[in-house]
């Protein structure tokens, strides 16, 4: 004892201090393998999105679909050349199988792909407008709105595409 407290001894000071250290590599190894998984998706662009419905699988490659869109709780894959590939899948489902990188979820309604978006143009409030670019089959232009809540994510993520 010295002044009255108990002194610790060099080998309880060791064993905290590569406790505390090994708890610091886990946390770091779990913020590395985050970044790693993101980096897997990034690579995978050139990815395929396999779709059963009615005993059919479709296989889609990613730079086929023009865009995803939800109507009536059916979503559709709009691909390139204007055709339309029903799936069994939400939105939710589809945005998690496919690369952040190539695609955006622009609302609830809609997942665009980033060689399908032909104008960006500020709206009232603050809004943005997205013209796509139209399809071989309809030759009509699709326009969709984002919120201003999401412009600045928009943004960051379309300027990072250029």
């Amino acid at each position: 004892m010295i002044n009255g407290i108990e002194s610790y001894s060099i080998y309880n000071l060791l064993k905290g201090l590569s406790v505390s250290l090994l708890i610091c590599t886990l946390g770091i190894s779990l913020l590395f393998s985050i970044d790693i998984y993101k980096l897997h998706k990034l690579l995978s662009i050139k990815g395929i999105l396999k779709v059963e419905q009615g005993g059919k699988i479709t296989l889609v490659k990613y730079p086929e679909i023009a865009y995803i869109y939800s109507e009536n709780k059916i979503v559709s894959i709009i691909k390139t050349d204007g055709t339309a590939v029903l799936t069994d899948f939400t939105l939710n489902e589809v945005e998690s199988k496919i690369s952040e990188q190539s695609f955006y979820r622009a609302n609830r309604q809609i997942i665009l792909h980033i060689h399908s978006i032909e104008q960006v143009q500020s709206i009232e409030n603050g809004k943005l407008s997205v013209l796509l670019k139209p399809t071989i089959s309809n030759k009509k232009a699709f326009q969709i709105n984002i919120s201003r809540y999401k412009k600045q994510e928009f943004m960051n993520w379309f300027k990072g595409k250029l």
